[in-house]
């Protein structure tokens, strides 16, 4: 049997031994770019297959994700994506509550573009690093007109 200290053996009842864990570096946890900071983790797909599957979404608002698994773009997408469909799945849902509330998005944020780019009014200035997600991504589709 291995006990709490790590060495082979019976430990009697009661007995109790404490662990400590030390960190190394741990003043990089306390950095101005961490510390009290969101930590958001992300990566970011680009393919063609995607691309078309988010533009069809767009022009044709199926409104359930049954409808879409039935495309061929839909399908395409999950090929590349082997064995990540329920990431396909997620993304197309997502996008598809977008779609609910863009009208409203739009009407209250009232987005500006300059320069190709989408901008969002952040106190008394435009702002152009600011995304909401499937939102902003509509707002690129509406203004692009695919």
């Amino acid at each position: 049997m291995s006990g709490a200290s790590g060495k082979t053996g019976a430990i009697s009842q009661g007995e109790w031994k404490p662990r400590v864990l030390l960190v190394d570096e741990v003043d990089v946890f306390f950095t101005k770019s961490f510390y009290g900071s969101t930590y958001l983790p992300a990566c970011e797909l680009r393919d063609p297959a995607i691309s078309s599957l988010l533009r069809e979404i767009y022009n044709k608002a199926p409104g359930a994700l049954e409808v879409v698994k039935e495309w061929d773009s839909y399908k395409k997408a999950c090929q590349r994506l082997q064995s990540w469909e329920f990431l396909v799945d997620t993304a197309v849902s997502s996008m598809l509550g977008g779609m609910e509330c863009f009208a409203e998005h739009v009407a209250e944020t009232q987005y500006v573009v300059k320069d190709d780019a989408i901008g969002y009014k952040e106190q008394d200035s435009i702002v152009f690093n600011v995304s909401y997600g499937y939102l902003t991504l509509l707002a690129y589709l509406k203004e692009n007109q695919v």
